[in-house]
């Protein structure tokens, strides 16, 4: 059964234990004075006695009914805040790890932009030193052919700077 139908049911049972008052004890006496007048001394007979005790008897049996609800209804606040406890530290470790396992994605994601970040820088520096050679190969009268070549090489160099950092090579 879920939590939120045994929370429901336990309230519901809740409300019906705090919809029964406490039933209120009192008991009778017996006579004290008898005859005409109330003048005499009345002598408890065994039937007023046992009216008293019935009624004694009956008191006993209206409290251990309260005393029961009390504690049915101390029960189920126990139970209701142990099932909530319980489903909120579920729902709490199941967040928990959610936001554990996103940082690890985000700690994956940054070292894997840094990894790109170097090839990259890597791949700008090697095409900088290759146009520089292919420049200074120009100016000083050096044939097409050479400089192409020359490029080639760089690129080549580049590549494998790349395929390196990645971890390929």
């Amino acid at each position: 059964m879920a939590v939120s139908q045994r929370f429901e049911r336990a309230k519901n049972e809740l409300a019906r234990l705090a919809s029964q008052p406490p039933v209120d004890v009192r008991l009778s006496g017996v006579r004290e004075s008898g005859g005409p007048f109330g003048w005499f001394e009345h002598k408890v007979t065994g039937e007023e006695l046992n009216d008293v005790i019935r009624n004694l008897q009956s008191a006993f049996n209206d409290a251990n009914v309260n005393i029961q609800n009390l504690y049915e209804a101390s029960c189920l606040t126990f139970h209701i805040a142990d099932a909530l406890e319980n489903d909120y530290m579920a729902k709490f470790q199941v967040s928990l790890n959610e936001a554990l396992e996103s940082g690890r994605k985000a700690q994956a994601t940054a070292e894997a932009l840094k990894k790109q970040q170097q090839v990259l820088a890597a791949s700008v520096e090697a095409l900088k030193r290759t146009s520089a050679k292919v420049n200074s190969m120009k100016a000083g009268g050096s044939s097409m052919g050479v400089a192409v070549f020359l490029s080639i090489i760089g690129v080549v160099a580049v590549l494998h700077l790349v395929l390196d950092i990645v971890g390929v090579l």
